[in-house]
């Protein structure tokens, strides 16, 4: 039986001008102006990456069909039942018992203790669990898993449905929990969850399935370790309750890590050379934190802020991201893969090669941290906003990161340039200073040669040549040390300017000082010997002079390039070696739990 709608026009009620100007009106009107004054209300507050979609091959489909019996009999046993869960009311006072009231005053009590960077973490944390319908939303794009219909029979989208359902539990609960305390700007808090769900999310999966539980199996454990730390620093500020409610959530957690890592151990059997290549992939993209578009209506770096914060703290540090992979490469047993073609070994190279590199950054990061000056972040979610200022390594807002090295450098895809940014500033400075010194240097041989005569010979004009070639090689280095973009080919016309001009300096110095008066017969000076052989003498310490500047840019240059970028195709910085290591110290994004 169909239904019929007929649409009919509605006009909007007039209110008179006394209604309009009552205190439930006016702040209406308020949250109106506020609305117009957003600069993104539904839109990430950042540029997400380039989307691809539906990338596994259709055959791998029926992968996952003939999974079916095993899911349901190995992944949908790990579900609790309902009635035996806890629910967020096991640990909140009782509203409707006598002693409600004395519940909450004691909690309030409880949370005076935690510090406000502690609070900044429980919030961000909060938030995260808040935005579940948008992880349901992304695992329900995975190709052969999603739930088709909305209430599909299959495994696995029973499985989502009661994960989902599970997870839920996790934001009501620190969310009342939060509420309760009396410490939080909730209206903050609120507008932070509705801008995050409504940005969505950017992990990068495809519409894959070995992406996806690659990408979930990471995560749960992720969140697992972050709610843990959590717990251990509720129970050392005196809050017991609180880490028991930390320490319930890190549960369930772990029980979710147990069944996405065992579906991707699954698939590391039935397809080990497709999985391998899913990991590499998933790696080298970097594992995108569920939180990373986070937006409160004003902090763009809302999510590195709060990242920084529990890096500090340890709530989830590089190490802890390094930890979980190597615990997961361990588990799914990745260096002991046989038979992998060309490609998937050398993933399964790349892989295992990524958790030592990773602390090596991590060590790295905070040795760059000592001793640098400080500066004060404000949280918009935590009441006095404008008094509470997290004290932050500036390091840590660069270096914060857990990496996805890029080993496959294509040399015809490769651009030089000369980094001017961290620990090169000084060296890049004494670089354009020592350049500039060289334009002077050059233009007073191009005058002294000149004066010997106006109008050069043949020898005269080659000298010319020379010296302007040096001011050409000078010039690209400036050029090469200034501009951001396009660096490549003032780089390599400097390089090769600098070392021709070094070998024919020295070498006309060498003569001019040997035979000054053969070497000023050739220039057929038309001034007196004398004269002559004074001015050409000024005009060879000139040149002795520019080929040891030449040599000192040269080892400038050397040192300039440690720090330079490698792009490949505009895709991303691409690094090398030690260079690699440095530059991505500042550019890679920090993971944070679910």
């Amino acid at each position: 039986m169909a239904l019929g709608v007929s649409y009919v026009p509605t006009k909007i009620p007039a209110f008179p001008g006394s209604e309009l100007r009552s205190h439930r009106n006016l702040v209406l009107s308020r949250e109106i102006y506020d609305y117009r004054e957003v600069k993104k209300p539904f839109t990430p507050p950042r540029e997400v990456h380039a989307q691809v979609t539906h990338s596994m091959p259709r055959e791998k489909i029926e992968i996952f069909n003939s999974l079916h019996n095993w899911a349901e009999n190995n992944i949908l046993v790990l579900l609790k039942h309902v009635e035996k869960s806890w629910q967020p009311t096991h640990f909140l006072p009782d509203p409707a018992s006598e002693g409600f009231h004395e519940q909450v005053k004691e909690l309030r009590e409880r949370c005076r203790e935690i510090p406000d960077d502690h609070f900044v973490v429980l919030v961000g944390d909060m938030i995260t669990e808040e935005a579940l319908p948008t992880y349901q939303t992304m695992i329900n794009t995975l190709d052969a898993v999603r739930d088709e219909t909305g209430a599909s029979p299959t495994p696995w989208a029973i499985w989502t449905r009661a994960w989902t359902a599970e997870e839920n539990r996790h934001g009501d609960l620190l969310n009342k929990y939060l509420y309760l305390s009396g410490r939080v700007d909730m209206r903050q808090i609120e507008k932070t969850i509705q801008y995050l769900i409504g940005s969505g999310m950017d992990p990068r999966t495809e519409n894959n399935p070995y992406l996806g539980f690659i990408y979930t199996s990471f995560q749960e454990r992720a969140t697992f370790v972050s709610h843990g730390n959590t717990a251990r620093l509720a129970k050392q500020h005196g809050d017991i309750k609180l880490a028991q409610i930390c320490g319930t959530i890190a549960a369930d957690e772990k029980r979710h890590e147990t069944a996405y890592t065992k579906i991707v151990e699954k698939l590391f059997e039935v397809d080990p050379d497709g999985t391998m290549l899913s990991l590499a992939d998933m790696m080298r993209k970097k594992i995108a934190m569920p939180a990373h578009l986070m937006y409160d209506g004003s902090d763009d770096a809302l999510f590195e802020n709060f990242s920084a914060v529990a890096q500090k703290l340890g709530v989830y540090t590089a190490k802890d991201y390094a930890d979980i992979l190597e615990f997961l490469v361990a588990h799914w047993e990745v260096e002991k893969l046989t038979g992998l073609s060309g490609e998937g070994r050398k993933a399964q190279e790349y892989v295992c090669g990524l958790p030592p590199r990773i602390r090596k950054l991590e060590e790295r990061a905070q040795h760059r941290a000592k001793g640098k000056a400080a500066v004060r972040v404000p949280f918009s979610w935590i009441y006095a906003e404008a008094e509470l200022y997290i004290t932050l390594q500036p390091s840590l807002f660069l270096t914060t990161s857990l990496l996805l090295l890029q080993i496959h450098i294509s040399p015809s895809y490769i651009k030089m340039g000369l980094s001017m940014d961290g620990e090169s500033s000084c060296t890049h400075k004494v670089f354009l200073i020592t350049n500039y010194i060289l334009l002077g240097a050059a233009s007073s041989c191009i005058f002294l040669t000149l004066s010997l005569r106006l109008i050069p010979s043949l020898m005269g004009a080659l000298l010319i040549l020379l010296h302007i070639v040096t001011i050409g090689g000078a010039v690209s280095g400036c050029a090469a040390a200034t501009r951001r973009v396009g660096r490549g080919k003032f780089y390599s016309a400097h390089m090769v300017a600098t070392v021709l001009t070094a070998i024919f300096q020295g070498s006309i110095a060498v003569l001019i000082f040997t035979r000054p008066e053969d070497f000023l017969a050739r220039l057929d000076s038309y001034v007196r010997q004398d004269d002559g052989v004074l001015i050409l003498k000024l005009a060879g310490g000139l040149c002795a002079f520019v080929f040891c500047l030449e040599w000192t840019v040269l080892t400038l240059a050397f040192f300039l390039n440690y720090y330079a970028h490698l792009d490949k195709d505009g895709n991303g910085a691409m690094k090398s070696g030690k260079v690699r290591d440095e530059e991505e110290l500042k550019t890679l994004p920090w993971p944070i739990q679910v």
